[in-house]
C-alpha cells in the first residue's frame, strides 16, 4: 500500500562567512546579507563569561580582557579555554597565551580579522 502526502515544508536557513566574495554569485542570491558591528569591549568580556561557563567568573574575565587587548576573537577565547585547567591562574594562561602566540596562533586565511 503507497501512500503520498502533498505537504510544503518551511525551512529557514542562516549562513555565515567571512568572506562574501569567495561565495558563487547565485548562492550569494540566496541570502539576505546582515552586517554585524563588532563586539564593545564590555559585549565581549560577556559573550566570553557565557562561553567559559566552567571556569570562574574572573577567570573567564581576565581571559577575555586578555583576547581582547589583543585584538583577537571569540575563537580565540575558546581556543584557550580548550588548554586551560580550573586549577590554573593568570599566570599559567598567560604563558597559554603567550606559546599560542608564538607558535600557532597566525592569523587566519579565511578572514581578516587580527590573531594575537
Amino acid at each position: 500500500m503507497r501512500r503520498q502526502y502533498d505537504f510544503e515544508m518551511a525551512a529557514k536557513v542562516f549562513a555565515t562567512c567571512n568572506e562574501i566574495n569567495r561565495l558563487s554569485k547565485p548562492l550569494q542570491s540566496r541570502f539576505t546579507r546582515l552586517f554585524l558591528p563588532s563586539y564593545t569591549e564590555e559585549q565581549f568580556l560577556d559573550v566570553s563569561d557565557k562561553v567559559l561557563l566552567k571556569l570562574s567568573p574572573s577567570l573567564a574575565i581576565y581571559i577575555g580582557a586578555c583576547v581582547w587587548k589583543s585584538e583577537g576573537d571569540m575563537r580565540d577565547v575558546i581556543s584557550i579555554r580548550k588548554l586551560v585547567r580550573k586549577s590554573d591562574g593568570p599566570e599559567q594562561i598567560e604563558l597559554i597565551m603567550q606559546t599560542m602566540s608564538r607558535y600557532g596562533m597566525e592569523k587566519r586565511n579565511d578572514d581578516n580579522s587580527p590573531r594575537l
